[in-house]
């Protein structure tokens, strides 16, 4: 049965979407703590910083990532040079490797 112009398919609407782990955790984490009186959230970084001042390593970690971010990973570049070959008959591909032009030669293989 076709449906006439501007009528929609679905009378019932979308449906609702079942609440994923992070909402659930959200909402959880807004309500008080009936022992403090503060929210869960409040009462989860206390316990943070409390560990940290008790010199526990991840929660100093914990702390310093969030309020500082993250230190990014190194990246170790090797020295070597890329050796690119490329035979008289081959056809050169349109990505090459990118970098310093002193870590990166380019050589023609000849023919026997």
């Amino acid at each position: 049965m076709p449906w006439a112009k501007g009528q929609s398919g679905n009378i019932l609407g979308r449906p609702r979407k079942e609440l994923c782990l992070t909402t659930l955790l959200k909402i959880k984490l807004r309500r008080k703590d009936p022992k403090t009186g503060a929210n869960y959230a409040q009462a989860i970084v206390d316990k943070i910083i409390e560990a940290a001042c008790e010199k526990q390593a991840w929660a100093a970690t914990t702390v310093l990532d969030r309020v500082d971010g993250k230190v990014p990973d190194r990246l170790q570049v090797s020295q070597e040079p890329i050796v690119l070959r490329i035979e008289s008959n081959a056809r050169i591909p349109k990505i090459l490797p990118t970098g310093p032009a002193h870590l990166i030669e380019a050589k023609k293989v000849e023919e026997d």
